[in-house]
């Protein structure tokens, strides 16, 4: 697969997965901004682009070391607003299965979103968010290589769409790795 062919479109911080308007630009990744930090349009187009980066390299080292079995990409929209590309890997001389995904979506915050969100003013006044992210779940056939779990995000919440100067928001990055051995050697769990 030319993973080049596929890269999200980054004109604007929905990279391309539907439409919203584009954030006020600045130089850097983050910006202090209404009394919180933000990323601003270049921040998001940094983040959208480095993901895909990770995504197409993750996928081109993952089919060299298997030497057999080659992503498979499905290119998804949200109705809400955004979208993605899931790419699975199977039937593999290394992998059993495994998927390595990314996404670019925003929507309007729920009731049920903002409950969670415990910083996010609880008010009537309406909130809208933008993430991107990278999930990763790669299982080997050996049973004796640990199952790979990882996902990192960054999330933003604003008081209206990215429309320019005077909005408020925050974001935040979340996100980790693990490995999941399907058998545990006593050894290999001591620091």
């Amino acid at each position: 697969m030319n993973y080049k062919k596929s890269m999200i479109d980054l004109s604007s911080p929905t990279g391309g997965q539907g439409t919203s308007p584009t954030g006020p630009k600045d130089s850097g990744l983050f910006r202090r901004e209404q009394g919180a930090f933000s990323t601003g349009a270049q921040g998001r187009e940094k983040w959208v682009t480095y993901i895909n980066d990770l995504q197409n390299r993750i996928c081109i080292a993952l089919e060299e070391v298997d030497g057999k079995a080659s992503f498979v990409e499905d290119v998804w929209e949200r109705p809400e607003g955004g979208g993605g590309k899931t790419r699975v890997i199977s039937n593999g001389n290394v992998f059993e299965k495994g998927g390595v995904n990314t996404s670019v979506v925003f929507g309007n915050v729920t009731d049920a979103m903002r409950s969670q969100l415990k910083y996010i003013p609880q008010s009537d006044e309406p909130l809208t968010w933008w993430a991107c992210g990278l999930s990763v779940v790669i299982h080997p056939l050996n049973p004796f290589v640990p199952t790979v779990h990882c996902n990192y995000r960054m999330f933003e919440v604003y008081n209206s769409f990215p429309t320019g100067e005077g909005r408020e928001g925050a974001c935040w990055f979340g996100g980790g790795t693990d490995l999941t051995p399907c058998y545990l050697f006593e050894e290999d769990a001591r620091q």
